[in-house]
């Protein structure tokens, strides 16, 4: 069983839900666009090869000629949630990307359809760890 055990003064256990699940949001990487309706969606997916799929009116359906893949979406996209952006990423490697929204600023950013990830210096090679660990202990 999920969620958090504790026990009250009476000595008994009762078990309380953990906080819910983050806001996610679907990112296009090509362009750093975060998805905010079906009709954007539905653009990059018709761009990338995918069929509207017509088969059954409770769900939005789209497929690909060449696979057996099926990505199949709520109607509603107030409904749209984690588990569907993440079979859209499996089935579209390398084109969108699952990103948590947390901090203000990026919120902004997101209800503005503008993501744009934070530049970090990643080093060309390998550094080694000792002569780092003495550089910031004097030691040369």
């Amino acid at each position: 069983m999920s969620g958090v055990w504790k026990f009250s003064k009476g000595g008994v256990i009762r078990l309380e839900n953990p906080a819910p699940e983050g806001r996610k949001v679907l990112v296009h990487l090509p362009t750093g666009e975060a998805i905010s309706s079906y009709a954007s969606l539905e653009r990059i997916l018709t761009g990338l090869g995918w069929e509207r799929y017509y088969y059954d009116v409770d769900l939005l359906q789209f497929h690909k000629e060449c696979s057996v893949d099926l990505i199949s979406l709520p109607t509603d996209f107030s409904n749209f949630r984690s588990v569907h952006m993440y079979d859209i990423v499996v089935k579209n490697p390398n084109i969108f990307r699952v990103r948590d929204i947390c901090c203000d600023g990026e919120r902004e950013r997101l209800e503005l359809g503008i993501w744009k990830p934070m530049r970090r210096k990643i080093p060309c090679g390998p550094v080694p760890h000792h002569r780092a660990r003495e550089e910031q202990m004097g030691f040369t």
